[in-house]
């Protein structure tokens, strides 16, 4: 019997989980969300339990209500402590009904699919159906090496590498790409714009320099003219730093923050969408201080932007920290954000204090802001 995958956002005990068992399947559910459902023991025959969120407890407490579980795990332990017994926090038992594991993927796009989730799938299958097994020394450097070079020939057959700074697939000065592969007498075709290479597409020839952002695709073609493997695939964004009034100036945020989402991440020069600020759920709110009045008279709000998504706040200013006055309006914005985010005008207004309240995320019920600059009125970006 094949299980059907049904997300519930609902009571499990709803129709949906009754018609799924009336045509002799088995529903698998996500558990573990802020608004998710309970797990009603009753249900727990009728009912398999992916336990994937963060939290201490979550797999224990659903396998003492006698379900069967799923191993999903969000943080990842150390490679050799990993196993199918092992979700987050919870060291669960070798009798425990844990059915198996599935490495999550949430929100990845082809990209990272291609290149990194795919390629991580031998040794995960290693720890999830080998959980006892002993890891010799030397593992990743011997046995798995070998492994990502026969899975390279299929996944990703076409190296692409780079001569310059990456961090996290951004770069901030020019860098050198080169391509190659061990096929003998296979031809790279490519393209820049994330669009899928043919036969028709340029062909490598010789490595070359890039300054701007690109959307890698390399294909791998035979003498015939026949596609050999997969799509090899690298987003690279190009991201200048860029100084305004909130640089490095101290902000904060309606939550305590104890993770890497920090709110001086808004503030660090960088469109970076691998480091924000975030709080869940909206709305929340964000402020920097300028540390002296200034006249502003433009501010840019670049919230996550993955090119689905879109994001409700409004920007309110002041002197004082305590009497606030509204600049920026959007709360009714369904514009999908991108690397630009948005710059917004207004009249000079004397500011020290910058409010951003963000208000809904079309989503998720998180908010993230990517970076906020301000500019003083009658001075281009870049004036010292």
């Amino acid at each position: 019997m094949k299980p059907l995958t049904v997300n519930l956002w609902f009571d499990p005990g709803s129709c949906l989980a009754k018609i799924v068992k009336k045509h002799g399947k088995k529903t698998i559910m996500w558990h573990g969300l802020p608004v998710g459902v309970p797990l009603d023991p009753s249900l727990a025959k009728d009912i398999i339990v992916y336990t994937w969120f963060p939290r201490k407890g979550e797999a224990r407490a659903a396998l003492d209500k006698g379900f069967t579980t799923i191993t999903v795990p969000w943080d990842m332990p150390p490679f050799p402590e990993f196993s199918i017994f092992t979700c987050n926090n919870d060291v669960l038992k070798r009798t425990d009904n844990v059915l198996g594991h599935c490495r999550p993927m949430w929100e990845m796009n082809q990209v990272a699919l291609a290149t990194d989730y795919l390629r991580g799938a031998p040794e995960r299958h290693e720890r999830t159906w080998g959980p006892d097994n002993v890891i010799e020394e030397g593992y990743h450097k011997s046995r798995l090496a070998k492994q990502n070079v026969r899975a390279d020939m299929i996944i990703r057959p076409v190296t692409i590498s780079f001569n310059g700074q990456i961090k996290d697939g951004v770069f901030n000065d020019p860098i050198t790409i080169t391509m190659s592969t061990v096929v003998p007498g296979a031809q790279i075709r490519y393209r820049l714009d994330g669009r899928q290479p043919t036969m028709e597409s340029p062909p490598y020839e010789k490595p070359f320099k890039a300054a701007e952002s690109l959307n890698i695709r390399a294909e791998l073609f035979d003498k015939d003219g026949k596609r050999i493997g997969n799509t090899s695939v690298v987003a690279l964004r190009y991201v200048p730093f860029e100084k305004s009034l909130t640089t490095g100036k101290p902000a904060t945020s309606s939550v305590e923050h104890q993770n890497q989402d920090k709110p001086e991440n808004a503030v660090d020069g960088w469109v970076d969408i691998s480091k924000y600020w975030g709080a869940i759920p909206a709305p929340q709110w964000w402020k920097v201080d300028l540390e002296k009045e200034y006249s502003v008279d433009r501010i840019q709000v670049v919230p996550y932007f993955d090119g689905h998504r879109y994001y409700q706040y409004t920007v309110e200013v002041s002197i004082d920290d305590k009497n606030w006055t509204q600049v920026v309006d959007a709360g009714r914005n369904a514009e999908v954000g991108t690397e630009k985010g948005y710059m917004h005008k207004f009249n000079a207004t004397k500011t020290r204090y910058i409010r951003v309240n963000m208000l809904k995320n079309s989503a998720n019920p998180a908010t993230h802001l990517v970076e906020v600059r301000a500019y003083e009125a009658g001075r281009p970006p870049w004036a010292p």
